[in-house]
């Protein structure tokens, strides 16, 4: 695994299944996403399923279709999401998704998309209790207008991820760099 690589803005993609959703995109800012057993959204997503609980972090956004009555426009809702350990499993990597969904909720990104036209729904997970435990926690869905695809293709919903992040991009990314995030990821998976 090439623990080498460089950050730098933007996403990186990865798309797939698991048990719940038999199609899923993942868009993660470069850096933001790492577990015990590679760097990547890739790697993140695989330690997540795993049953011996290896560690892992991301930050997200996330289409996903559901097995059972998915809705019409399932592939134009994007949910930003932030995942780890729960926090009986690995206190210090869960304080670490605390700290980052606290400085999501305390920053101006929902006011930009808001402002750019998005409509979001809020997370309704959000409370310490299910941010300790559980896996995964989304802060908000955006659903997007009529001015993106409804087409659901991997690439079509990774270009709607993409357009949504270069018009928020730059405000999540201040926020993962303010905490630092990336260099605290690499000082607890190694580099």
């Amino acid at each position: 695994m090439n623990r080498n690589r460089k950050a730098s803005n933007g996403l990186e993609y990865h798309c797939g299944s698991d048990w719940n959703n038999p199609t899923y995109v993942a868009g993660a800012p470069w850096g933001c996403s790492v577990a015990k057993d590679g760097i990547g959204v890739a790697a993140a997503f695989h330690d997540y399923h795993q049953r011996n609980r290896p560690d892992f972090f991301y930050v997200t956004w996330l289409v996903k279709k559901k097995k059972t009555n998915p809705p019409a426009d399932w592939a134009c809702r994007i949910l930003f999401q932030v995942g780890s350990l729960k926090s009986k499993d690995n206190k210090r990597l869960n304080d670490l998704k605390l700290k980052v969904i606290n400085a999501f909720q305390n920053s101006n990104v929902c006011s930009v998309l808001l402002g750019k036209g998005y409509n979001l729904n809020p997370g309704t997970k959000c409370s310490l209790l299910n941010i300790r435990s559980n896996k995964n926690t989304t802060l908000f869905t955006v659903i997007l207008g009529a001015s993106h695809s409804e087409e659901t293709s991997d690439e079509k919903i990774k270009a709607n991820i993409k357009a949504l992040h270069d018009d928020v991009g730059e405000r999540v990314e201040a926020v993962l760099e303010k905490l630092q995030l990336a260099k605290r990821l690499e000082k607890y998976f190694g580099s």
